[in-house]
């Protein structure tokens, strides 16, 4: 939903530790790409261990940070949640060089 909104490709960090978790989705004109992996002052960890819930943009040149509370599982549909979104470069740059890995996309 942020994505089209937004209008911008996002990478997305939810906590991924359950049935029916969510792939990256690349079928739309904005994209979503989970995060795999983080290091945060040299700890190293995988989604699974994360149970924040946040996305920048793709793009660095539109530095999109969003904030919410619904993780990227089929099982978070029926629920409702929120999320806000800033424009800032710096705290972009802060979340951005966090990210380890992302999930591809899925080549069908």
């Amino acid at each position: 939903l942020v994505a089209p909104e937004m209008k911008t490709s996002l990478f997305t960090e939810t906590w991924m530790n359950g049935p029916n978790d969510f792939d990256s989705e690349c079928s739309s004109k904005y994209t979503v790409n989970n995060i795999e992996s983080l290091n945060v002052d040299g700890n190293q960890f995988k989604n699974s261990k994360d149970h924040s819930k946040w996305a920048i943009s793709v793009d660095e040149k539109e530095p999109l940070l969003c904030i919410g509370d619904i993780n990227r599982q089929k099982s978070q549909m029926k629920r409702g949640g929120g999320t806000v979104c800033i424009l800032n470069d710096r705290l972009w740059g802060l979340y951005n060089k966090t990210i380890v890995n992302v999930q591809p996309c899925q080549i069908n």
